[in-house]
């Protein structure tokens, strides 16, 4: 499902530098475009800043430094990559998927976010000034020993990526796998319209554990009856401004994109015959399909659902 329950992992991490982050221009309180469905004011609106008691001890914001930045960025446009040139099997190529930058605004709220210990979703707005519809994971792993946090991140990532294993076609438009595991966090990676991404990384101490925890914040939410992304034959088919230097299967980085919407070029209706919509999927693919079978090894001891 789109919004589905965050992976928790026993591993080990090395704290960071703490960070303190500037309040962005935003004026949050006066957030005009919060989604209908969000009820709660805007989460950012006049926060204090202030951990929820559920985070247990010493919790801290850990910094994000300029390699572990570069390093999310590089992972999720990698990825990315792989599947808008339909190498990860049983996935049509994409003709529009956007190349992902950092967003400062994204990693600001993310670190409010993080202050909530919480695996769920928010009933709060988290919209900025120019993206309506962010779309919101996290995780935490849980360990005794010190360890490195790019090792923690990386492990972290591995297994957002890792539900790729339970995706389908019909996962694009309908958020599920065919045995109803939980994909929610591949999918908002995949997200086509998605052209920007803000992370914050925090630390707690509980009932004798170290917990790191790692939220991301993107620019578009999966949308309820609408494809993830735009199919077709060929990668980056309809990309208006060409492709990407070093990411070829995607979008170069002046793609325009407006309100998380598809293309005037793609067309496609979304009907009641699924069966259908995803044979046309497959059908339109004209290349060879090469199945990605290499991924990074996980460190997990244990997988929380809720």
């Amino acid at each position: 499902m789109w919004s589905g329950p965050c992976v928790a992992a026993g591993l080990l991490l090395l704290f960071g530098v703490n960070i303190v982050f500037l309040l962005p221009e935003s004026n949050y309180c006066h957030i005009k475009n919060c989604p209908a469905d969000k009820k709660l004011p805007h989460i950012g609106c006049n926060s204090s800043g202030s951990w929820s008691p559920k985070c247990g001890k010493e919790p801290k914001i850990i910094d994000v430094p300029n390699h572990i930045q570069k390093f999310i960025l590089h992972y999720h446009n990698t990825y990315r990559d792989i599947v808008a040139g339909g190498q990860l099997h049983r996935l049509p190529i994409a003709a529009r998927m956007l190349k992902l930058k950092w967003d400062h605004d994204l990693a600001f709220l993310a670190s409010i976010l993080v202050k909530r210990c919480d695996l769920q979703p928010t009933d709060h707005c988290i919209s900025t000034e120019e993206f309506s519809s962010p779309s919101y994971h996290v995780v935490y792993n849980k360990f005794k020993a010190k360890q490195d946090t790019f090792r923690i991140v990386r492990s972290q990532l591995n297994a957002w990526y890792d539900q790729y294993k339970k995706v389908s076609a019909s996962s694009l438009f309908g958020g599920f796998s065919t045995d109803k595991k939980e994909i929610g966090h591949f999918l908002r990676m995949i997200v086509g319209p998605s052209n920007r991404l803000g992370c914050a990384i925090a630390s707690t101490e509980k009932d004798g554990w170290t917990h790191q925890w790692l939220g991301c914040l993107y620019s578009c939410s999966p949308q309820k009856n609408s494809l993830l992304y735009e199919y077709s034959g060929k990668p980056g088919e309809y990309c208006t401004t060409g492709i990407n230097g070093i990411f070829q299967n995607l979008c170069n980085d002046t793609e325009p994109v407006k309100d998380c919407l598809h293309s005037e070029l793609f067309k496609t209706i979304i009907t009641n015959d699924t069966t259908s919509l995803i044979r046309g999927m497959l059908n339109r693919q004209t290349q060879a399909r090469v199945p990605w079978l290499i991924i990074p090894a996980l460190i997990v001891t244990f997988v929380l659902l809720s």
